[in-house]
């Protein structure tokens, strides 16, 4: 298989900016991995923790990201892009299909709900045959090995089939990440 040449990622992580160091340091990293390959973020557009922190990685190595925004979060300082451009979209299921049609991959980094709740979207949508982009997940501090046991468990107990668990690559560094998420076979859908 030739491997992917990404142009955009959607990223999805944390804005809470109290977390650990050493999560703010991970996707500031990322950032900047992703700015080195000449990929755009994509990205919820916020400025504090680990969303902002991404964004800054991207823009101290040259990158370039696209903020994506629902109404209601306009004018809020914590919320708005520290660069344009930006996409101001109605709704927060509008962002992360935006997100999404701007993307060629997704990955999430530590978050709390949102979090997961627009990573599990992206993978559920594969599952769906909606689109075959990889998904990705970058852990710090064993932060993800939850989830990955939970879906290890679901392949065991048949919710899940083992094609789809085999379509989310974990890593802990962004460089090795993006490189298996390049080669990542897609499956086919369910439907």
């Amino acid at each position: 298989m030739t491997p992917r040449t990404f142009h955009s990622i959607a990223v999805f992580c944390g804005a809470n900016p109290a977390v650990s160091t050493a999560y703010l340091n991970l996707a500031r990293q990322f950032g900047r991995t992703l700015a080195q390959r000449n990929i755009r973020l994509v990205y919820g557009a916020g400025t504090t923790g680990m969303m902002g922190h991404v964004a800054q990685g991207v823009l101290e190595s040259g990158g370039d990201l696209l903020g994506v925004l629902p109404e209601f979060m306009v004018g809020n300082p914590a919320s708005e892009p520290p660069v344009e451009p930006r996409i101001v979209v109605s709704s927060m299921h509008e962002r992360k299909m935006t997100m999404h049609a701007h993307a060629d991959a997704c990955v999430a980094l530590p978050g709390g709900i949102g979090t997961m709740d627009e990573w599990m979207e992206a993978l559920t949508w594969v599952q769906l045959g909606l689109h075959a982009k990889p998904v990705g997940l970058l852990d710090a501090d064993g932060y993800f090995q939850g989830l990955v046991q939970w879906l290890d468990r679901a392949v065991r107990d048949r919710f899940l089939e083992s094609r789809m668990r085999n379509h989310v690559i974990l890593e802990t560094e962004g460089e090795v990440l993006l490189d298996r998420m390049a080669v990542v076979s897609s499956p086919s859908p369910i439907m």
